[in-house]
């Protein structure tokens, strides 16, 4: 069964990192991870947080494409929309992850715009999820956190 681990900020951006190819460093953030079996199976690093505009970004790495539920999503957009009431949380992804991008689209996220060269020859595509625009499915309330 998975579960969210909390409070091992500095392990899971650590292990989150070493996966993705163009991050050396978060700087200060926030992270969840996703264990299964007692593994690391996922992570989510929330960085580059501007309170004034209720804003942050996300990273996600994983090592299998079934670390995601439900269940799993409701923890890790809690936190943003949540507990930090965010307005909007932005991805960026190599514009070739067809997997990433299927996920990002799949939980609401909108495509808007490609940065060039942002990963070395690799260009980026920025997604942005609005809090409005967090799915029901999810089962966050948003309009009962104001």
């Amino acid at each position: 069964m998975k579960r969210l681990l909390y409070g091992h900020d500095k392990e899971v951006a650590a292990w989150v990192a070493e996966r993705l190819p163009h991050v050396d460093d978060f700087g200060p953030c926030a992270a969840i991870g996703v264990v299964e079996d007692d593994e690391l199976i996922g992570g989510i690093v929330y960085h580059d947080y501007l309170p004034t505009f209720a804003t942050m970004q996300a990273s996600i790495a994983t090592t299998t494409p079934r670390w995601v539920s439900r269940g799993i999503l409701y923890g890790i957009l809690a936190y943003p929309f949540v507990q930090l009431r965010l307005r909007r949380l932005t991805a960026l992804t190599g514009h070739r992850n067809g997997r990433a991008i299927r996920f990002l689209t799949g939980i609401g996220f909108k495509r808007e715009g490609t940065m060039r060269a942002a990963f070395g020859d690799q260009h980026a595509a920025v997604f942005g999820l609005l809090r409005q625009d967090v799915p029901r499915w999810i089962g966050l309330d948003l309009k009962k956190v104001a």
